[in-house]
């Protein structure tokens, strides 16, 4: 991306380099987050890209600010999740409960089952070395104190209704066989989102690999939509 582009991303609060002690870490709090990165650099108007949770976050802050926005482009993302899904199974409640135990237990565990399946699910077919990596940054990115809090904001996640606001170009890529964020999830996000473009990548992971045969897909369809330079 920074091949053609000035490319800036951040650690969200509580994560990486942020600050690790913050008071609160709602859905809402991230969305002020950006809001003050976006002033920290003085950006008047950019393309805005959200992968996963940070999708529902970008969604938001397009509405909220449509002027400053000039195309958003979304992975891996979702407008509802099994908290804010009225109808929701007990089932699907229940196994949402379990992960964010597992995590609070599992996060700092190398010998945790959670962690490994967690990064399973995330890269979709890992190499051992890549496993080993993730596993490591898991440990190192944030306490699992904080991953029970994201976590738990992730599966409380509704922007359904910002979806229908959005006024800005739209291009929603989904991996076909995401094990973590299923690709009828990213499909009907895109569904709600007025003129937003639908791109199905064939790949497994939640995370969209350089390796994967998909990025040169992903990579094409992102350079036709915003173009070969600017911020």
């Amino acid at each position: 991306l920074s091949r053609g582009h000035t490319y800036v991303r951040y650690d969200s609060r509580g994560c990486g380099l942020s600050d690790r002690k913050v008071p609160s870490l709602t859905f809402e709090d991230g969305i002020d987050d950006l809001e003050a990165v976006v002033a920290a650099h003085g950006l008047k108007r950019f393309a805005l890209f959200g992968i996963s949770m940070g999708a529902a976050t970008s969604i938001a802050y397009a509405v909220r600010h449509p002027e400053q926005v000039s195309h958003l482009v979304l992975l891996s993302g979702f407008a509802t999740s099994v908290f804010s899904t009225p109808n929701v199974s007990q089932k699907a409640i229940d196994e949402a409960e379990l992960v964010i135990k597992s995590a609070e237990l599992g996060w700092n565990s190398s010998k945790s089952v959670f962690r490994k399946l967690f990064v399973a699910q995330l890269l979709g077919n890992p190499t051992p070395e890549q496993q080993c990596e993730l596993e490591e940054r898991m440990q190192l990115s944030m306490t699992p104190e904080t991953a029970v809090a994201y976590l738990r904001n992730n599966f409380s996640i509704n922007v359904r209704d910002l979806c229908a606001q959005v006024n800005v170009p739209t291009l929603v890529f989904h991996c076909r066989k995401d094990e973590m964020i299923g690709f009828e999830q990213g499909r009907k996000m895109a569904s709600l989102i007025p003129g937003a473009r639908f791109v199905a990548l064939e790949a497994q992971g939640h995370i969209l690999l350089s390796t994967e045969p998909a990025m040169q897909v992903f990579e094409a369809e992102l350079g036709a939509f915003i173009g070969t330079g600017g911020p």
